[in-house]
């Protein structure tokens, strides 16, 4: 399947009327995948370290995260956390807990780890069962941090891009094969809205395509009008 079409939505992030759309800002900024999750295990000295990392969206999600692991080992001495929230709107979001550690040598390490695999919505929590024998500091960095880590590069990552909205209006006749043509060009279908002699059909244009001029030979000069612009997640391979 064209990766195009294996895209996750988000919202449109510009609109406008019929004509030659502004560009929008540049993307390319990069995330694990919608909903992905994954969970380690590492042992040091007899000390446990119970690892989840996930993708989170925002604060909220992160704290669920952490919540949810708490609940899961709610023997563990510690429960460390860390994230790494862009809303897109302002600087990220950066925030660590070491949870009764040393300062430092947990959640620091930890946010660390998210902040050197060059993506952000991230959380991870590290919950710790203590096995009798101290690490010291610098054996606490190592395991918080390398746990996290090693979770983060199993990450499925996707990019944010930018494509363009646009909505056409032909007979029934045509509907079903101007679909199929603009599907196998690489777009991706939004809508259809059915009248009672006319087929409304929105689509998202990929940008190796002029969606004016592809929509005009699709069509035989049918109008096509801009929409905005939508963000969407694309699937790195």
């Amino acid at each position: 399947m064209n990766p195009e079409q294996q895209c996750q939505f988000n919202i449109d992030v510009a609109t406008g009327a019929s004509g030659a759309p502004t560009v929008p800002p540049s993307t390319g900024q990069l995330r694990p995948s919608a909903g992905w999750r994954a969970e380690g295990a590492t042992e040091v000295k007899r000390s446990r370290f119970l690892a989840l990392v996930g993708r989170a969206d925002d604060e909220a999600a992160a704290r669920a995260l952490f919540a949810h692991w708490r609940q899961r080992h709610p023997d563990a001495r510690h429960h460390c956390t860390a994230l790494l929230v862009d809303a897109g709107t302002g600087p990220a979001t950066r925030r660590s807990s070491d949870d009764g550690e040393p300062p430092g040598s947990a959640g620091g390490p930890m946010l660390a780890a998210l902040e050197g695999s060059g993506l952000v919505n991230l959380a991870a929590v590290v919950a710790r069962h203590f096995g009798g024998v101290k690490l010291g500091v610098g054996g606490l960095v190592r395991a918080y941090g390398e746990a996290v880590a090693e979770l983060v590069a199993q990450a499925p990552r996707v990019e944010l891009a930018q494509r363009e909205v646009w909505r056409v209006e032909v007979d029934h006749a045509q509907a079903g094969r101007l679909t199929d043509r603009l599907t196998r060009r690489g777009a991706v279908l939004l809508d259809q809205a059915f009248g009672s002699d006319r087929v409304s059909i929105e689509a998202m244009i990929p940008p190796e395509q002029d969606p004016a001029a592809l929509l005009a030979q699709l069509t035989q000069g049918a109008p096509a009008q801009f929409l905005g612009w939508r963000t969407v997640e694309l699937p790195l391979t």
